[in-house]
């Protein structure tokens, strides 16, 4: 510094020295003295948050936490219940993940089986927890993926019963159906779908409902109404959104998607040929094509190569 200033100018020399003394004000224990800063002046101070979920985080030792904080018994009892919540959650992910990764049965079902625990002493313990629709949700899945489907079912029921609004209110009525349906009570299951077909093409399930929905009826003989809700199936899925009267090839679809629909073709090519025939075929496009749209696609010429197979062929039902 005393080398800077050594051969300046006078003027130059004012400057410099007038910006030091500037720098000098400005600095802690100077002027800022005067105006101690406060908590007030936080208001003025932007935080960022990181939204992300933390990366690189080993989940063992994250449940030993919860766990040691749940041994504690003690504190809130809002934090307690969302540490058992979240501790079930872990050990249902790595249930999961060990199933996946290894596909080792028995590992997973350690896992699930204290996740169940958990989630059904969270319930015990704190029946009016916000959270406990989610809460009862995954236990269903712990279930599920511990072979007890009649459990899953029930707390699937429960879920439904008690919380008709819940965000997973669709996925919880399609999981119904598909219980239901592999337990051959075809009645219930269709009731299910029904539930998922009532709340709109906005669902995820809502397609896979309806074709569900046609297949439950198909196999309590109801064959003609089956078609409406295979029909459905096409509909939502070939025909245009922006114009009625054009259709989506099918070859631009998606492979479940197009799986689907290719699903739906056969099981209506079956219904058809128990019905009337032809004949049926005629009156079904006609009842069903609305004014100023074209027929629904059909099949390739000639049918399915198994169109005359029976519905228990691996095929049907498809299960997603």
């Amino acid at each position: 510094m005393m080398g800077a200033l050594h051969g300046t100018s006078g003027g130059g020399a004012a400057v410099l020295a007038a910006a030091v003394v500037a720098a000098l004000l400005a600095a802690p224990g100077n002027a800022a003295n005067k105006n101690p800063p406060t908590i007030k002046d936080l208001d003025a101070q932007q935080v960022d948050v990181d939204t992300q979920p933390p990366k690189n985080v080993d989940a063992n030792k994250t449940m030993e936490s919860y766990k040691r904080f749940l041994d504690l018994n003690a504190g809130d009892a809002a934090l307690r219940a969302e540490a058992l919540r979240r501790l079930g959650d872990l050990n249902l992910e790595s249930s999961e993940s060990e199933r996946i990764e290894r596909e080792l049965v028995t590992n997973e079902g350690l896992r699930a089986t204290e996740a169940i625990h958990l989630y059904s002493a969270l319930l015990k313990a704190y029946p009016k927890y916000q959270r406990n629709d989610s809460v009862l949700y995954q236990l269903a899945r712990a279930y599920e993926l511990n072979a007890q489907p009649d459990k899953a079912q029930a707390a699937l029921d429960q879920l439904v019963a008690t919380y008709p609004k819940s965000h997973y209110i669709d996925e919880a009525q399609f999981r119904r159906g598909e219980l239901l349906f592999s337990s051959k009570a075809y009645p219930k299951a269709q009731s299910a779908y029904e539930a998922v077909i009532n709340i709109g093409a906005s669902s995820a399930f809502y397609n896979q409902s309806l074709y569900k929905h046609g297949w439950s009826l198909f196999k309590q003989g109801e064959n003609e109404r089956s078609l409406d809700s295979f029909a459905g199936v096409l509909d939502s899925m070939l025909v245009s959104k922006r114009d009625p009267s054009e259709l989506i090839e099918l070859e631009t679809l998606s492979r479940p998607n197009r799986e689907l629909v290719e699903d739906t073709f056969r099981v209506m090519s079956i219904t058809f040929s128990y019905l009337d025939g032809p004949k049926t075929i005629g009156d079904f496009v006609k009842r069903h094509t609305p004014p100023g749209r074209l027929p629904r696609p059909r099949p390739p010429r000639g049918g399915y190569p198994d169109q005359h197979n029976h519905p228990g062929q691996t095929w049907c039902p498809r299960s997603r």
